[in-house]
């Protein structure tokens, strides 16, 4: 027995060995496959996670794009609105264009605003000023004067008034005022104190077209020969400009290109709305003396809505050929009642005549549409030779009568020239108007 015994445990041991690797090799199995079950499940869960993030990548992406996007169109809103709104200051500031506004004046019962503004005006320096209408305006305060709201049929008129305001009406208890819009008036506040201290410092200045702007700005505002280039007023203004623009002129080799090629002429491109007139040739180019060839021709315009001429300097640089260009058909012919009877005779004439000569419809159609552009230009070029024989006819009306105005100054004389410079000022909005359809402007 002795001799079998550790056979046996031989036998046992390796039974338990056998169970065991059996046991560990099923446990090896198990964690294995949970291992794997569980990589498997991690796996899912990190690729759905990660899907997801993409998901919301993309959609954070679009959202971005979209927030930009908006951004970009508030912006746009933003802009388009502070444009409308600057348009219809515009407007409203055009509007306004012939109102000043008479403060401080004492309110009477049953009183006549327009016998006030006409008193007002002519203690201004303007007599016989046409106007339209006038009246208290603003909300009623106790122991506050209302403002007289008047329009003047003149711009001219109203630029004297205001020019004279403070020398002609220091005295009295009220003075004028233009008559801004709100956003002008907050803007022409905003900066009232340093305006005040640059005045008292000697520089003037004005408030026009809503911003704060130099007095002498758009003209040198003296003249060269007193002689030949003024008449009336003080004989010794601005010397000390004039001396500056003299050294000026001589350290940089300039000259007066008009005088140069007018020496003895006598013209003028401003006058005093006041009586007796003072007349002055305020505007002028300065061209440099080796650029004179190239001058063409320098002269003179009526200005509109100024009391001060234009200058017209024309430079030749190079000479083309300018072609036909391209033709289209003026709108506004429409509402022409001659070119609405001229076109349909045309197409009733055609279409009696063609009928027997085209049997092709699209052909007949073709040969009407070249008969009616034909016509079309041929009433377009006579219409804008009216219309430019209007323009010369206005123009040397005007520098007739500011000829007579400077030789002989009667109230007659300067009533005629504001008629002129109205009819001017229509005729050049009607241009302008055509200007801005043909330019695409909004």
């Amino acid at each position: 027995m002795s001799d079998t015994e550790p056979v046996d445990s031989d036998v046992e041991v390796e039974d338990l060995t056998s169970k065991f690797s059996k046991i560990l090799e099923r446990a090896m199995r198990k964690i294995s496959q949970d291992l794997k079950d569980l990589d498997d499940e991690v796996r899912g869960v990190i690729d759905n996670h990660t899907k997801q993030i993409k998901d919301l990548q993309t959609k954070n992406k679009r959202l971005a794009e979209r927030v930009s996007t908006l951004e970009e169109k508030i912006q746009d809103l933003h802009r388009e609105k502070e444009s409308h709104a600057d348009q219809i200051n515009k407007q409203e500031r055009f509007s306004r264009r012939n109102n000043l506004r008479i403060v401080g004046f004492k309110t009477e019962a049953e009183e006549n605003p327009i016998e006030i503004a006409k008193e007002v005006f002519t203690k201004a320096g303007v007599e016989n000023c046409r106007i339209e209408r006038a009246h208290r305006d603003g909300r009623v305060v106790e122991g506050r004067n209302r403002h007289i709201l008047v329009k003047v049929s003149f711009y001219m008129d109203k630029v004297t008034l205001l020019r004279n305001s403070r020398s002609h009406l220091s005295q009295e208890g009220y003075y004028l005022t233009d008559d801004l819009t709100l956003i002008d008036l907050k803007e022409k506040r905003k900066y009232s104190r340093e305006v005040a201290e640059l005045y008292r410092s000697g520089t003037k200045l004005r408030f026009f077209g809503g911003r704060w702007r130099s007095s002498d700005a758009g003209d040198f505002n003296f003249v060269f020969n007193l002689e030949l280039d003024k008449k009336g007023g003080n004989s010794n203004t601005n010397f000390k400009a004039r001396a500056e623009c003299l050294a000026l002129m001589t350290s940089h080799h300039l000259l007066d290109i008009w005088r140069e090629r007018n020496p003895c002429l006598k013209y003028f491109t401003w006058s005093s709305n006041i009586t007796p007139g003072i007349h002055c040739r305020l505007d002028f180019f300065l061209v440099a003396k080796h650029l004179c060839h190239a001058i063409s021709n320098v002269s003179f315009s009526p200005g509109i809505q100024s009391d001060h001429s234009f200058v017209q300097l024309t430079i030749s640089h190079q000479s083309f050929r300018r072609g036909p260009g391209l033709w289209k058909l003026n709108n506004s012919l429409l509402n022409d009642p001659d070119f609405i009877v001229l076109i349909t005779d045309l197409i009733e004439n055609e279409l009696s005549h063609t009928n027997a000569v085209f049997f092709d419809p699209c052909i007949r159609w073709d040969f009407i549409k070249f008969k009616i552009r034909q016509a079309c230009i041929k009433f377009s070029k006579q219409k804008a030779r009216e219309r430019t024989r209007k323009e010369e006819t206005i123009l040397n009306r005007i520098a007739s009568l500011e000829q007579s105005l400077f030789v002989c100054e009667t109230a007659e004389t300067r009533a005629q020239l504001r008629e002129a410079q109205s009819e001017l000022l229509l005729y050049y909005n009607y241009k302008l108007q055509g200007t801005i359809i043909r330019s695409r402007a909004r």
